[in-house]
């Protein structure tokens, strides 16, 4: 039977490094909105990405104007704002030794186990970790709420007299 490549180790590191990988993978969903909202709101200079557009509208007392709007390309897509919502880790280990300092609580020493489950008659000792994780929307955070305050103050109407009616 081959021998288990998992060594022994403090049950606290075990847990505590699940834990920082799920942490470290909430820290990658938001730098992937922060990416998303540099590449899609902003251009190679840091200049606004603005969608423009023009129309034409009857005033009454003035003619036919033709107006040009301006608007704030982040005020108009759906900025993907995702966080890890809820984890779940199962995993089963098989406690070795247990050592107590003299004012510490016991430190337990721990390696992963097989499966309960697992086939006993296998050849060799198989571990299982599972995961389980929810990921939803996030909050707005209030930065992006104040942004997004500035950036609807930018958007921009002018007008001019339709060409043909000056």
């Amino acid at each position: 039977m081959p021998e288990n490549t998992v060594s022994h180790i403090p049950l606290s590191q075990l847990v505590g490094s699940l834990v920082r990988d799920i942490v470290d993978a909430d820290g990658m969903a938001a730098k992937a909105t922060s990416d998303f909202i540099q590449n899609v709101g902003f251009d190679e200079k840091g200049e606004l990405r603005t969608v423009q557009f023009s129309y034409q509208q009857v005033v009454p007392g003035v003619g036919v104007k033709r107006y040009t709007v301006s608007v704030p390309l982040l005020t108009l897509v759906p900025i993907p704002i995702l966080g890890i919502d809820k984890a779940e880790i199962s995993f089963t280990t098989k406690i070795v030794e247990m050592s107590q300092g003299d004012s510490q609580a016991p430190k337990l020493l721990a390696k992963i186990a097989a499966d309960a489950q697992s086939n006993s008659d296998a050849t060799s000792e198989t571990t299982n970790i599972k995961f389980t994780l929810t990921m939803s929307r996030s909050d707005v955070p209030a930065g992006i709420t104040g942004i997004f305050g500035l950036l609807s103050n930018n958007i921009q109407v002018t007008g001019a007299p339709a060409s043909g009616q000056e």
